[in-house]
């Protein structure tokens, strides 16, 4: 029977060698050892699997001391940035591994500290944040800013006109729309957009209709002396 190399059996063929079952015992419905050995040839991470699950299978029957300098080799592995599953054929396999951890406390924070450090080095650093301004510098700068609108704008208008006009300057160069050194140019354009949003002091043509009389137009009550 021939075997079509799909992910899905590749994938029950790994399932099936973590399980225990050798690569020549792996039953109907699956493909020989003739036809692993040939998919391992042609695919390099399948046969990295392979070799990763049958070297930590023979890890496991093989008895490793627990010995310091066998721990110190696994640490010194580890900061190499190795994972627990990939540290080598002369160290105990992962389940082992976790037996002396939860065996030994000391060990299994060592293994815990090493990849917290590891997972540090590999977070990206945190922007630079900008200083905050402290509040008595924010509110010195807008009373500069609303001294500088203040004198700006005439004295010669009302006082609820200019404190409109002036409040709108100061939005603007808050906003970003006008800068600081332009307002005393740019002041009269506010004025003017102050009274074009008043009805009560637009221009009116005398071909509009009298408010007294809508029957006839304004100009026929102008009076020329």
């Amino acid at each position: 029977m021939r075997y079509e190399r799909t992910p899905d059996l590749r994938d029950a063929i790994l399932s099936a060698m973590r399980a225990g079952v050798k690569p020549y015992a792996l039953g109907d419905g699956m493909p020989s050892r003739h036809v692993v050995y040939q998919w391992r040839l042609a695919d390099p991470g399948f046969d990295a699997a392979c070799r990763s699950i049958l070297a930590g299978q023979r890890n496991e029957r093989r008895p490793f001391p627990r010995t310091d300098a066998l721990k110190a080799l696994v640490l010194k592995r580890l900061r190499e940035r190795r994972y627990l599953d990939r540290l080598g054929d002369d160290v105990p396999a992962t389940r082992r591994l976790y037996e002396w951890r939860r065996d030994d406390p000391a060990f299994d924070t060592a293994i815990q500290e090493v990849q917290d450090e590891i997972r540090r080095s590999r977070a990206k650093p945190a922007a630079p944040r900008s200083e905050a301004v402290p509040v008595n510098v924010q509110a010195a700068r807008q009373s500069d800013l609303f001294a500088a609108a203040d004198r700006a704008v005439s004295r010669s208008y009302p006082p609820h006109v200019r404190d409109d006009v002036v409040s709108e300057i100061v939005l603007s160069v808050l906003s970003g729309e006008t800068r600081v050194e332009d307002i005393a140019s740019v002041a009269p354009r506010f004025v003017t957009a102050y009274w074009r949003g008043q009805e009560d002091y637009r221009h009116t043509s005398i071909d509009a209709p009298s408010p007294f009389d809508t029957s006839r137009p304004l100009q026929d009550l102008v009076t020329i002396f």
